[in-house]
């Protein structure tokens, strides 16, 4: 899985928190567990990105949260 493909999955389970002031994040309670292995792979691919130093963090927000 490349990192385009693990944003896109991950877009489909974020969730704005209204009690916290619109906060944006992934919510992996919405993945059935038969899928959990393919959103957990998608996580790690992120930040194994972020983490060399491939993408930032902000960058990583920014797609996953905008449009």
């Amino acid at each position: 899985m490349d990192l385009d493909q693990a944003i896109a999955i991950l877009k489909t389970i974020k969730k704005s928190s209204t009690a916290l002031d619109e906060f944006l994040h992934v919510d992996l309670s919405l993945v059935a567990a038969d899928e959990l292995d393919k959103f957990q792979t998608a996580l790690k691919v992120v930040y194994k990105n972020i983490y060399e130093g491939n993408v930032s963090k902000e960058d990583i927000r920014s797609k996953i949260f905008t449009a």
